[in-house]
């Protein structure tokens, strides 16, 4: 339930003042409206995260108030707009980012998973030290208080590198080992800056990781449209050594956010259907506090999905899917696979574009065609939502 109070007081209105030479005088009522203000917006702020409870990891169950938690979420496909959100966040941005949690609160969710490119929020000094940007943290954090007054939690999925229009060259310069260090580095400023708040689920290392045998294998691949989904986190890695590589990785990251966030919950958006290898769940489920893969019903293959979450279950930990959708299935088969995979695991997180508000003028080039197509897919979930929250025992 969100706080009106609360955004009241990021909605300061304007006070009239004197302006004389270099200072700037406020009328005495001003001074004791803006006191009164402060106050006022201290305790509705403190009350607008009191909903919220952290989320832990009891076996292979998710708890909160020592009660099991269920997730219902979406990530934005927005991701122009996101990505203008965090670099300028502008009002008009800011304004468009709160009429977006509006709609998910209005839907019904407790959970956003976040998207966050790397290089958004981290560069590198002329002098080699890697900076954090200001702005787009800010802007993060502006997002995270949305999110907590309306009682939804945040999946940050960090170290992104879906476009390669920023990206520097020194990165893709570095050996594996060395793009570790800056991974860890934006990891750890989030778990710094964020970890006081309850609305964050989880941390996630990275979306689709993988590790590459191959010394001339790509960094970026899985490319859809202008985006590259996947991101190897090592290449040229000999065989034998690969399952190795693949948790020293986990490890290195997840020190990363422990360090400044002992009690942050880890994980990392897995392919579904990749079980073995060096970032397979059989080698670093162990190492994760939930697993996260990304499963998507297909209509070649109706029992493929379901045979994926069986697979994940043996992890013995929480498993939340981290990515599904109906566009390789169709609206039915999608809701029967929802209806099938829900007593099993312990949350499900689709997608939804945008607020459905059509004078947002940001991210909104996509066809008639494909938000048609996303529509569909946000019905079935508004349909399947109570029973995602609270399915039969299987």
């Amino acid at each position: 339930m969100s706080n009106p109070a609360a955004r009241t007081c990021r909605q300061t209105p304007h006070i009239a003042c004197r302006y004389t030479g270099d200072t700037m005088t406020l009328p005495r009522r001003s001074v004791q409206f803006i006191a009164a203000l402060a106050l006022y917006c201290a305790a509705a702020l403190a009350l607008a995260g009191a909903p919220l409870a952290p989320v832990s990891v009891d076996g292979a169950d998710l708890r909160r108030d020592g009660e099991i938690f269920r997730v219902f979420g979406v990530q934005n496909l927005e991701h122009p707009f996101e990505r203008a959100f965090y670099r300028e966040g502008t009002p008009l941005q800011r304004a468009a980012m709160q009429r977006r949690i509006d709609a998910l609160e209005a839907l019904g969710v407790n959970t956003l998973r976040a998207h966050l490119q790397l290089f958004d929020f981290v560069g590198m000094a002329p002098s080699g030290e890697l900076f954090a940007r200001e702005r787009a943290f800010d802007n993060l954090s502006y997002l995270v208080s949305l999110a907590q007054e309306a009682g939804i939690y945040l999946l940050l999925s960090a170290n992104n590198v879906w476009t390669t229009d920023v990206l520097p060259a020194w990165y893709d310069d570095m050996h594996y080992r060395e793009r570790w260090e800056v991974q860890a580095f934006f990891l750890g400023q989030l778990a710094l800056r964020l970890a006081p708040s309850p609305a964050i689920l989880a941390y996630e290392l990275m979306s689709e990781p993988v590790v590459r045998l191959e010394a001339d294998a790509p960094w970026y691949s899985g490319q859809i449209e202008d985006y590259r989904f996947v991101q190897a986190v090592a290449r040229g890695v000999p065989e034998d050594q690969a399952n190795a590589v693949g948790r020293e990785w986990v490890l290195r990251l997840r020190a990363a956010v422990r360090e400044h966030d002992p009690q942050g919950l880890v994980t990392f958006g897995a392919m579904g259907g990749f079980y073995g290898g060096p970032l397979g769940v059989d080698n670093v489920g162990p190492l994760l506090d939930l697993v996260s893969p990304h499963i998507y019903p297909s209509v070649e293959d109706p029992g493929y999905a379901l045979r994926i979450v069986h697979r994940y279950l043996a992890a013995g930990k929480p498993l939340v899917i981290g990515e599904t959708h109906s566009f390789q299935s169709s609206p039915a088969l999608f809701a029967e696979f929802l209806r099938e995979a829900a007593p099993l695991v312990d949350g499900i997180i689709s997608f939804y574009h945008g607020s459905g508000d059509a004078a947002a003028p940001i991210g909104r080039s996509r066809s008639a065609l494909i938000l048609d197509w996303h529509a569909q897919n946000l019905q079935v979930l508004r349909e399947m939502r109570a029973y995602i929250l609270q399915p039969p025992a299987p």
